[in-house]
């Protein structure tokens, strides 16, 4: 899986708004076994966050369209 690319490592999280997957935040490494459980703390915060943000943008877009 993605070794075209030297990808060696591979995260994956989901990007979630009220327990709804919206997408996934997809991040390689080049080196085999990078991943600390720092970067995985930091990947899931930052999903939350777009969770978060896509919500957001969602109710923002639907109160325009409302209007």
């Amino acid at each position: 899986m993605y070794h075209g690319e030297g990808i060696r490592s591979l995260a994956v999280m989901p990007i979630l708004s009220d327990s709804v997957c919206l997408g996934i935040l997809l991040v390689g490494w080049r080196r085999e076994g990078a991943i600390s459980q720092e970067s995985l703390q930091m990947l899931q915060d930052l999903a939350e966050h777009l969770g978060v943000a896509l919500r957001n943008a969602n109710l923002a877009a639907a109160l325009k369209a409302a209007k």
